[in-house]
C-alpha cells in the first residue's frame, strides 16, 4: 500500500479564523468545522480532537452542541484550565468517513444554548498510583504517575494485554538512557469526559545532561477506539537529546513450535514473519540523511530494512532493492498469540530520523527514535505513537487498520 499522507490530526487554526464566527439569532455564535478524510481509506467510529480557538464572550462561560445538516452529533466539551490561570476549549467527537470524503459540521455555542445529552462512555477515576480509565465493562486501562510507568496495565475482561513493567519511556542524552522518573511532575488531566481522556506529564531536570529540556508527555484515550495515543514533545535548545525510546512488555503466550509468535511490519509492503523463542524482529528507517552524499555508486541507499535473528547482530531478512528510489516505511506492526495482538505505529516513521521497531517472541517490544545531530534548526523534537490492543486475529477484531492511525482525519475551521 502506498504510505499515506501524514496529518497530525490538531491543525493549526489561525489562517482560518478571518471571519470564521458568527453571530446568529438568540445570542448564538456558530463556527463552520471542515473534517476531511485524506488518505483513501474508510473510517469508522475515528475519534476527532480539536483544541477550539479563543472565544469571545466575556465574562460569560459557553455552553455548546454540534450539529451537521442541522441534525446533533454526538460531542464531548471540556475546558482545560492551565497553571497560569489561561483556559482553552477541547472538542472531541467521533466519525464515520468514506474515502476523501469531506464533512461540514456546525459548532453552535453561547451562555443559554440548551447544549445536547453527553453519550455514556469513559470514566475516569484517580489512584494511589495513577489513573484508572474504563470504557464500560470490555476495557479497563491503568495509567501511571511517571514516564517511567505511564501505561501501567491494559485489561478485557480477563484477558490481560501487559506484564509486569507495561508501557515505559526513556530518554537518552550525551551518556546514557535515562528513565525519568523522580522528576516527572504530578500528572495533570487536560480532559475528561465520555468520549476521551487526556492526561499530561511532564519532565524538567534541573540538573544533569538533560538540564534545560523540558518534556511534555500527552496520553489520550478515545472511548470509539481500544488505542492509546502517545504524543511526546521535547523542547530541547542546547540540541542534547540523542534519542528517545517506549519499552512495551507485551502479554503473549509463550512461543512454541506449533505455536510461534506473529509479527506483521509495515515497510513499503507487507513483511510477516514467526519468531520462535528467543527470536527478535526488527523494522529499522535508514534516516534520509544517509542519502546527503550519496553510496559510492552514485544510486540512492535503502530507506529502511527488516532484519531477523536469535543473537546479535540480526541478520538481514528483507531489505529494500537499492537504485530504485526511496519507497519509505510506513512504521507500524502487529504482534500477535492467538489471542491478543498489539497494532502500533510511529509517526513520522524515518521521515528525519532512525527509528525503529523491535520485537521479541517473548512479547518485549521496543519503539526508538534517533534524532538526526546534523539538523540544528529543531529545538523542538516530537515522538508519536498509537499502541492499539485488540484480540486475534486483528482483521476480524480491529476496525481502524495501522494505515488509519497513522493518517488521522484533519479538521479546519472554515468560513461560516
Amino acid at each position: 500500500m502506498k504510505k499515506a499522507a501524514r496529518g497530525h490530526g490538531f491543525v493549526v487554526l489561525a489562517a482560518f479564523l478571518t471571519g470564521a464566527v458568527s453571530r446568529g439569532a438568540d445570542a448564538v455564535e456558530t463556527l463552520k468545522l471542515e473534517v476531511r478524510e485524506t488518505a483513501g481509506i474508510r473510517r469508522f467510529g475515528y475519534p476527532v480532537a480539536l483544541r477550539l480557538p479563543e472565544l469571545s464572550l466575556g465574562d460569560a462561560k459557553p455552553r455548546f452542541r454540534l450539529r451537521e445538516e442541522g441534525k446533533p452529533v454526538s460531542a464531548q466539551f471540556r475546558e482545560e484550565v492551565s497553571d497560569g490561570g489561561a483556559s482553552a476549549w477541547w472538542l472531541d467527537f467521533a466519525l464515520n468517513m468514506t474515502p476523501h470524503a469531506v464533512r461540514t459540521l456546525t459548532l453552535e455555542y453561547g451562555p443559554d444554548i440548551a447544549a445536547d445529552k453527553e453519550p455514556r462512555g469513559l470514566e475516569l477515576k484517580p489512584t494511589s498510583e495513577g489513573f484508572e480509565i474504563r470504557n464500560g465493562s470490555h476495557l479497563t486501562w491503568a495509567a501511571g504517575r511517571n514516564l517511567f510507568a505511564l501505561v501501567k496495565s491494559v485489561d478485557a475482561g480477563d484477558l490481560k494485554y501487559l506484564r509486569e513493567g507495561g508501557v515505559r519511556l526513556g530518554i537518552e542524552g550525551p551518556q546514557e538512557v535515562l528513565y525519568p522518573r523522580d522528576e516527572t511532575a504530578p500528572p495533570r488531566v487536560i480532559r475528561s469526559g465520555p468520549l476521551a481522556v487526556a492526561i499530561r506529564y511532564e519532565f524538567a531536570p534541573a540538573s544533569g545532561a538533560l538540564a534545560g529540556t523540558k518534556s511534555i508527555v500527552d496520553l489520550t484515550f478515545p472511548a470509539s477506539k481500544s488505542w492509546v495515543q502517545v504524543d511526546w514533545q521535547i523542547d530541547d535548545p542546547r540540541q542534547v537529546v540523542r534519542s528517545v525510546r517506549a519499552e512495551i512488555a507485551q502479554r503473549l503466550a509463550a512461543p512454541t513450535e506449533e505455536e510461534p509468535t506473529l509479527v506483521d511490519f509495515g515497510a513499503a509492503s507487507l513483511v510477516y514473519m514467526s519468531l520462535a523463542a528467543g527470536d527478535r524482529g526488527k523494522l529499522q528507517a535508514i534516516a534520509k540523511a544517509a542519502d546527503r552524499n550519496g553510496p559510492p555508486s552514485g544510486a540512492l541507499s535503502p530507506s529502511w530494512e527488516v532484519l531477523r535473528g536469535d543473537k546479535n547482530p540480526l541478520e538481514p531478512f528483507v531489505v529494500q532493492a537499492a537504485g530504485r528510489g526511496r519507497a519509505e516505511a510506513e512504521g507500524w506492526a502487529h504482534v500477535m498469540d492467538r489471542q491478543r495482538c498489539l497494532a502500533l505505529g510511529v509517526d513520522e516513521f524515518g521521515d528525519s530520523d532512525a527509528d525503529s521497531v523491535e520485537i521479541a517472541a517473548e512479547g518485549d517490544v521496543t519503539l526508538v527514535r534517533k534524532f538526526d545531530r546534523d539538523r540544528q534548526d529543531r529545538p523542538v523534537k516530537r515522538f508519536r505513537f498509537w499502541l492499539h490492543f485488540v484480540g486475534f486475529p486483528p482483521h476480524v477484531t480491529a476496525a481502524t487498520s495501522p494505515q488509519s492511525m497513522l493518517s488521522p482525519l484533519t479538521v479546519r475551521i472554515s468560513e461560516p
